[in-house]
This record gives structure tokens, sequence and C-alpha cells, in this order.
């Protein structure tokens, strides 16, 4: 669900340094290929739209189970238009270095160079929406049942996460706004996609069974969960309360309750009881991942904003 996915540390790849002209060849490839595919996705939208139903790209769900739908917005060609671009220039430097080392000719040098020159080119900045038309509310979803005909899905953004009027993407970022609805869908398979500007987004598919959620599953973690998430970003607080601090009676050693109420008493301005909660769910944390190399930053980045608050 959207708000732990935000706390999670968006790990990104390292271009990898070529030590010989052989592997620099293989990089010109490499950029050349990027050349093409950023030439067609220039084509074809200006921007790229993700689409997950319940943080997955298919789900089954009971009958009476909300449906959770994350909307991500990026600039995926500023992102290959910046690989290409890393990669161009390590080899461009590696050339250089043979060059003055004696072991190209400058004759040589000059053809690659330029040649890789031509594939690079600056990444764009794009921006969707305007303060009087957020990009998040025109967001357009499309449901087809299998055997049965298309129909628009009149569905508005969740508060939270709180979407910004106007996307700014650029090579490094992206926007994203959760939707969804209590499920009044009769049971069967769904096909579910979005469409904004022109562009639309991957298509997801869901099937929603014929059975109530029973008892034994709506009270496990996970669905206690799906809840708590579900009414959290709806801005339901009460609701969002009850299925977390449910969470922590039945699985006091999860820290995930811990992070949804202190979310939710966070934006209650209950900075000492917010403060308790993230400090717990960090302690349980490191107790159950006392090896793990990647930090709860959005834990650490919270207990600092509600103890500048005041809380203690």
């Amino acid at each position: 669900m959207e708000f732990l996915r935000l706390r999670r540390k968006i790990q990104r790849g390292k271009p990898i340094v070529r030590a010989s002209l052989q592997r620099g060849l293989a990089c010109l490839l490499t950029c050349a290929i990027a050349f093409f595919l950023t030439s067609n996705l220039h084509a074809q939208s200006q921007f790229t739209l993700g689409l997950n139903v319940n943080d997955a790209k298919y789900d089954t769900v009971y009958l009476d189970e909300p449906i959770l739908f994350t909307v991500t917005l990026s600039n995926q060609f500023a992102e290959y238009d910046a690989r290409n671009n890393r990669e161009a220039q390590i080899y461009l430097d590696d050339l250089k270095s043979k060059l003055s080392k004696g072991e190209i000719k400058q004759e040589y040098y000059d053809k690659e160079a330029a040649r890789v020159r031509a594939t690079m080119k600056e990444p764009k900045e794009i921006t969707v929406g305007t303060k009087s038309q957020p990009w998040a509310g025109m967001v357009s979803f499309e449901l087809t049942k299998l055997g049965g005909a298309k129909e628009v899905m009149p569905l508005s953004a969740f508060p939270y996460p709180e979407a910004e009027a106007v996307a700014v993407l650029n090579k490094s970022s992206y926007h994203q706004a959760a939707y969804g609805f209590d499920n009044k869908l009769a049971a069967g398979d769904y096909q579910i996609m979005v469409k904004l500007q022109g562009g639309q987004s991957n298509q997801v598919e869901l099937t929603v069974q014929s059975q109530k959620i029973p008892g034994d599953v709506m009270n496990s973690e996970a669905m206690l969960m799906h809840f708590a998430d579900y009414y959290s970003l709806r801005g339901d607080n009460a609701k969002a309360m009850d299925y977390a601090s449910k969470m922590i009676t039945l699985f006091p050693n999860s820290s995930k309750g811990f992070v949804i109420r202190g979310d939710i008493n966070e934006r209650l301005q209950k900075w000492n009881e917010a403060l308790a909660d993230y400090e717990t769910a960090l302690r349980l944390f490191n107790e159950q991942f006392p090896d793990s190399y990647e930090q709860p930053e959005y834990l650490l980045e919270m207990i600092e904003h509600v103890k500048g608050k005041g809380g203690r």
C-alpha cells in the first residue's frame, strides 16, 4: 500500500565504468539502443502512467473488500536520456584517456566522439496539471468486465498521499495519487486502466470473488493492514484508527500497525502519541531486522518531524 511504499528507500543503479575500448563499444551500442527507445517514447507520450490495484498488477478480492488503486506519474524518457548521457560520457572519457596515451589516433577519436555525442540529449522537464486543474483530478479510470462493455469509473483522488496540483517531472522525480472505493462490483473478472491527457497506463486485472471476507481472514494481519491503509489514505481517521489499533492488539510485534497509527496521530497533531507509535515501530523494525543495510528512513524522518512539533 502507498503509505508503506513511500517509506521504502528507492535503490538506484550506478553506471559501471568501462575500462577498455571493447567495453566502450558495447557502451556505444547501449547508447544507440537507448536513443532508439527514447525517440519512440517521445513520439508516443510525454510521460509514463503506472497503475497498481492493491499494490499489485493483479489481485483477487472478496466481495466486500475495499479496492485501492495507486497511480504513478513519471518522466521515463527523461530517465532514458539521463542514463544514455551517463553511459555516453563514460565512453567519451575512456576515448579521451586512450587518445592522450597514444592508444588511438585523433581521426578515430573525432569520428567516435562525434557519433556518441549525436546520441546525447538534454533530459527535458515537463509539467502535468495546473493549480486550477490538478493532474490527479484529470485521471480517468476505464473498467472492462470480461465479456462485458467498457465503462468509465468516476473516482476522485484520496486526500493522502497529498498529490501536488502540478506534477513537475524530470529525470528523477515521480508523483503519486491514491484512489479507491468500497467494493460494489459484482463477482467476476475485470481489466482496468487509467488515461490522462492522451496517455494511458498499464492494464491491471482484478478478480472479485462471490464470497465475503471470512472472519479468520478479516482478523489476519494482512487484511487488517489493508483496511487500515485504505481508510487512512481516504482520510477516514476514525476507521483507520480502529483497524490499526486492532492490528496492534492482535499482532503487537508487527511494526506496520504502529506506523499507520503514528501517521493518523501525526495528522491529528497528537504529537506525543505519534512519537510513541513511531519509536515503537522503529524498535520493532530494528529487533526484527538487526542486520538490515537499509535504514527505515521514513520512520527516522517522522520521529524528527514530530519531535520538532513538540512530541516527547
